[in-house]
């Protein structure tokens, strides 16, 4: 590994005191793994931050690249039945790459098992079918979402250490699609409660409000208790229909619900 090392010095005296011991521990490899994890950690506090799908697997793709030194990536994601390239590397030429079947390939193979894959050679695998001039290769699933699949032209081009920051980096991009997933279902849903009650609204303010008018005529006509029922019913109606709104308003946010009786 050409570059520069960076070692842990330490002195050892002898017992007579005439000299010592210099050891130097090469400890490169311990610090760049350091450096990538504090790296993938300010990758996760951005993508928890990220508002769209693409800005998330843009974001994974120049990580892999940044980071892990990954030329040729590409996340995939599900689409019916079919795993499409959202992100690609720069290297990889765009129309090198096309949507693959769930039930195919070891991108399919990654997705459907959930488990992670180092190929050191791409020829002895089965299910690999590369589009291109490529020896080897990680995968990687992204829960429900697809799969992150890094590809080298050399056999034997990724390690265990790859595989293991590979996956940190993953669980930060599947954790920021949850999120956003989450976040669009939630919208969807307050969008269907305002319409809900809304209509709600319209439909029972009308005849309460004839209700109310006809409420009033009883009483001028007549003395009876049964008035003060009708009326006390009417008030609850207008109240549920408030408190429905209300759960509208609030809805995204923390809300205690409590049982109250409507009937009369």
């Amino acid at each position: 590994d050409r570059g520069p090392r960076e070692f842990l010095i330490q002195t050892a005296p002898l017992d007579d005191q005439s000299g010592g011991f210099v050891i130097y521990t090469d400890i490169t490899g311990r610090k760049r793994r350091e450096e990538k994890l504090s790296a993938l950690h300010d990758v996760a506090e951005e993508l928890a931050q990220s508002e769209t799908i693409d800005t998330i697997c843009d974001r994974t793709i120049t990580a892999s690249k940044e980071i892990l030194s990954f030329d040729l990536s590409v996340v995939g994601l599900k689409d019916g039945d079919l795993i499409k390239p959202q992100a690609i590397s720069e290297e990889v030429a765009p129309d090198g790459l096309a949507a693959m079947s769930v039930s195919e390939g070891i991108v399919g193979k990654t997705y459907r098992t959930g488990e992670s894959y180092v190929f050191d050679d791409l020829t002895s695998v089965p299910e690999a079918n590369p589009q291109g001039p490529y020896k080897s290769a990680i995968s990687v699933p992204i829960g429900e979402h697809g799969a992150f699949q890094a590809v080298a032209t050399t056999r034997n081009a990724f390690t265990e250490s790859d595989l293991e920051l590979t996956e940190l980096l993953i669980q930060h991009t599947e954790n920021a699609l949850d999120r956003l997933q989450r976040e669009q279902q939630l919208h969807q849903q307050t969008e269907r409660l305002n319409q809900f009650t809304s209509v709600l609204s319209h439909d029972l303010r009308n005849p309460l409000n004839v209700a109310t008018g006809h409420i009033e005529l009883l009483r001028d006509e007549c003395d009876s208790e049964h008035v003060d029922n009708i009326a006390q019913a009417q008030h609850r109606m207008e109240e549920l229909i408030e408190n429905v709104r209300t759960l509208a308003r609030n809805s995204g946010t923390d809300t205690e619900f409590e049982a109250v009786p409507i009937g009369s």
